[in-house]
């Protein structure tokens, strides 16, 4: 597959993933019963190197993920991001994943003080 990019959305219960082309158009698309309250820990970079990328011929595809799996539960924790957030603080906070077959970045959260003062959060 001659894509651009592998987006994925890795929440607690399921993964769904797509393959993006240069065009921005999606090339293809796959969901996962792979949520990360399934996983053991230490176990989704084999996961998602040995069974996620070759599903949908990504295996060279550089790949940003979002949602639980930025988590403390999660592959990597990728901090939150403090409100007001923008997509260019949200780019600046991007968690890399070392040793990886082609480059994995997760994405941040946001956080904000809810009406309580205390902190509202957001993954995904």
């Amino acid at each position: 597959m001659a894509g651009h990019l592998l987006l994925g959305d890795w929440g607690g219960t399921h993964l769904r993933v797509w393959v993006i082309g240069p065009d921005g158009a999606v090339q293809a698309h796959k969901g996962f019963d792979l949520g990360v309250n399934q996983l053991k820990p230490g176990e989704a970079a084999a996961k998602f190197e040995h069974e996620v990328r070759p599903a949908v011929g990504a295996e060279a595809l550089p790949a940003l993920l979002c949602g639980a799996i930025g988590s403390n539960v999660g592959w990597r924790t990728a901090p939150y991001v403090d409100c007001p957030a923008d997509f260019d603080g949200l780019a600046r906070a991007l968690t890399r994943i070392p040793d990886t077959s082609a480059p994995v970045w997760l994405v941040p959260g946001i956080r904000s003080k809810g009406v309580t003062a205390e902190p509202e959060v957001l993954r995904g």
